[in-house]
């Protein structure tokens, strides 16, 4: 069971959010409001007219809200005695494309001061109550790593959140089958990892995408971000608990490197799993034959993790460098061999996906971490026909290698090449910065991004914003992070926040099978938001916007799927403005 002091940590001072039902934008069959009212709950309320990020605001950044009605002021009122504090003017009104809205922008930014309060405008329905504090983001840290937790495969689970027990007993303590493994016979212990997705699979490329971003948080902000962040039970100390988490896919994703160096795609059944608990499951799981793309992105990480982890634990480091080396060893050895994983005997989804990409940054990391200059110059003799991407996800890992690249501070590495990388940065922070700023709810992304796990992709924006923000310090790249939070946490057509457990009226019903089982939604994880590109999924219906396509339905996996690259991107993200921003 978890300690007390991890359950009094994780607890709002006030009643539980998650108690609140589905905001619906219609009544009830049977249930009449009154003329311009909906239900929400079993309430009859006035419709909402003003979204913000519902956990709050630090005192010194900046903080914005998104108003939908025809007014010219709004003010900002003490939670406790109504007394009104700020007063302020809204913006221009304008449309918001991505949802159709036409809004005004409240900007409260100079109100610095501690406390409990809601915006409101005219006599209209006040906004959600929220708070202004320095420590506004441990907890969303904690319940985002806790999400990771909830997904460690091959162990017994227990732990509270918010009064609530979630638990299950040992699972999948038999993997895997080398049944389908050319030359190989019985089983093979593929035990510990995370469960990648709703499933209970398990995926090298996206495994090691996901841990990336966990390394790379602790690697980039360190205790400033996670000092007194706990969210282990009964954690014993030792790695502080980030890499602690970190270590529990390590060791899985060595246990995925076959004795030549090659690394297996990744362990699954051959069909998924019912709304089951995951100790329930006893469908008989395979390994898959190697990829190239497995074998690179393996590669990349393990050097990563050698690096992150070698001031606090060498041994760790030591295994996962000569892992890191085999692999490449044999992608160097074999250049011009394209390992394909047996998918064929997968019906669905595989992260199949072009592997130049992964070699690249398995270069990269691998020379950062040995100092290598004859990666080196392979490296910058690839780069440059390279440039960052705003949107992306585990299928292109080449941002992983252009951050890594940029940041590092090298003397070896070229003048040119380190200027054209740094620019290259900066612009795509830019552009996020710009839209931001034009977008109706701070979202920094154009509208043809929502696609699938589209809020995995604005919370992984932050990493583009925090690397431009180490290089030119400006803060501008720190407010564009907060605004993409704030989306995330309820700045939202919906007003809603998108993270199990955590702010107002957060998803009740995510497509992610403990959560299904229980009837309760595990805490801690970003549900994959908006998705208007998978035109099959038939909750999508005529004349609807991009950024209205996400429905609260466990069965919607479109756009209530939980993923762990998703989970990353907040976790980095809300680091970011944890270290830096208060």
């Amino acid at each position: 069971m978890v300690t007390s002091t991890l359950t009094r940590r994780l607890r709002e001072t006030g009643p539980v959010v998650a108690s609140l039902l589905l905001l619906l934008t219609a009544c009830d069959p049977g249930v009449n409001c009154p003329e311009g009212q909906r239900l929400e709950g079993h309430q009859c309320v006035e419709p909402a007219v003003v979204f913000l990020n519902t956990v709050g605001f630090l005192p010194e950044r900046v903080k914005q809200a998104t108003v939908l009605a025809s007014v010219d002021t709004f003010e900002v009122r003490r939670a406790g005695d109504d007394q009104v504090v700020y007063e302020g003017q809204l913006s221009k009104r304008r449309m918001d494309d991505d949802t159709g809205q036409k809004v005004r922008i409240a900007d409260f930014s100079e109100l610095t001061e501690p406390g409990r309060y809601v915006v409101t405008v005219a006599d209209l329905r006040p906004s959600d109550e929220f708070r202004i504090d320095d420590d506004l983001y441990r907890r969303p840290l904690e319940a985002s790593l806790l999400g990771f937790y909830g997904q460690r495969c091959g162990r017994e689970l227990s732990f509270e959140y918010d009064d609530e027990t979630y638990s299950h007993a040992a699972c999948h303590e038999d993997d895997a089958s080398l049944e389908l493994v050319a030359d190989q016979q019985g089983t093979r212990d593929g035990t510990s990892g995370w469960h990648d997705a709703g499933d209970y699979g398990k995926y090298t490329v996206n495994g090691a995408f996901s841990l990336a971003f966990l390394l790379d948080a602790w690697q980039h902000f360190g205790d400033a971000a996670f000092a007194d962040v706990e969210h282990i039970p009964d954690y014993a100390g030792g790695l502080p608990s980030v890499l602690d988490e970190a270590r529990y896919e390590i060791e899985w994703l060595l246990k995925m490197q076959f004795d030549d160096g090659t690394v297996s795609h990744q362990i699954r059944p051959l069909n998924y799993e019912p709304a089951i608990m995951p100790d329930r499951d006893g469908a008989q799981r395979f390994f898959s034959t190697a990829s190239t793309e497995a074998t690179a992105s393996f590669a990349a990480v393990m050097a990563l993790a050698a690096r992150v982890v070698e001031p606090l634990d060498a041994d760790l480091s030591a295994r996962c460098l000569k892992a890191a080396r085999s692999s490449f060893e044999w992608l160097e050895t074999h250049p011009d061999t394209k390992l394909t994983a047996n998918h064929e005997a997968w019906p669905n989804a595989t992260y199949a996906t072009p592997s130049f990409d992964d070699v690249l940054w398995a270069k990269t990391e691998l020379w950062a971490t040995t100092g290598d200059e004859e990666l080196l110059k392979d490296i910058e003799s690839t780069l440059a026909r390279f440039s960052v991407g705003d949107t992306w996800d585990w299928s292109d890992a080449t941002n992983l290698a252009l951050f890594t690249y940029a940041l590092s501070e090298s003397d070896a590495r070229s003048t040119t090449t380190v200027d054209a990388t740094r620019q290259s940065v900066l612009a795509s922070a830019n552009r996020i910065v710009d839209a931001a700023q034009s977008s109706g709810f701070g979202r920094g992304l154009s509208s043809y991004t929502y696609n699938w796990g589209s809020n995995g992709v604005v919370a992984r924006s932050c990493m583009n914003l925090a690397v431009a923000h180490r290089l030119a310090g400006d803060g501008a790249y720190l407010d564009a992070c907060v605004h993409q939070l704030d989306y995330l946490l309820g700045r939202n057509v919906f007003g809603r926040s998108m993270v199990t457990g955590v702010g107002r009226r957060p998803p009740l019903h995510p497509h992610h099978r403990p959560s299904q089982a229980l009837g309760r939604a595990w805490p801690g994880l970003l549900v994959g938001g908006p998705n208007a590109s998978s035109t099959d999924n038939p909750n999508l219906y005529d004349g609807i916007r991009p950024g209205q396509a996400w429905f609260d339905r466990a069965e919607d996996y479109y756009t209530n799927e939980i993923a762990i690259n998703w989970n990353a991107a907040l976790v980095y993200a809300l680091a970011f403005v944890r270290s830096v921003g208060r």
